[in-house]
């Protein structure tokens, strides 16, 4: 392993508590779900926590992001309160969609998350549209999602991307 001695330290910090924040959240909702204490579904992201924790450290809180069906993670590193999250997954009315949404849907438009989505991939023309509707083009607000499709991404010299499409392959989550 590289080592991280000429990495600033509070930043190092910063990003492991995210990451532990995820996965407790995470590990703590897999306890929940599988007592039988909550309706529905849900979709973990254990093992996936370095990416949107690394991502939304460099984004503002006006910047937008989408999700996958697994959006819990996308939502924490992002500046969810993990109270309403929970509230939310046991449909109760203080959680950030009034108990409606569940795992599948979860949204907070004021810290600029414009929701996970039950469909793979749908995130994609979300992003893309919330970045074009940007007041300029070269602003400095941005639109995250996961899993570019590549049509795309078929000629970007006519027309350049309006967010920032990372890749978080799930092959391996729990």
């Amino acid at each position: 392993m590289k080592s991280l001695k000429g990495y600033d330290k509070d930043l190092i910090l910063k990003m492991y508590e995210g990451m532990l924040r995820i996965r407790i959240f995470e590990e703590t909702q897999s306890k929940v779900f599988r007592a039988g204490e909550q309706e529905g579904f849900t979709h973990l992201s254990i093992g996936q926590e370095a990416v949107p924790t690394g991502v939304c450290l460099n984004l503002n809180k006006d910047d937008y992001i989408t999700s996958t069906h697994r959006g819990h993670h996308h939502m924490i590193a992002k500046g969810g309160d993990l109270n309403r999250m929970m509230a939310e997954l046991y449909g109760r009315k203080n959680g950030y969609c009034m108990g409606r949404s569940g795992s599948l849907h979860i949204a907070d438009f004021s810290i600029g998350v414009l929701g996970a989505n039950g469909i793979v991939g749908d995130g994609n023309p979300i992003a893309t549209g919330a970045g074009c509707a940007r007041p300029s083009r070269w602003s400095p607000r941005s639109s995250v999602t996961e899993r570019p499709t590549r049509a795309r991404f078929m000629n970007p010299s006519t027309w350049p991307p309006p967010g920032i499409f990372p890749w978080c392959s799930s092959a391996r989550t729990t």
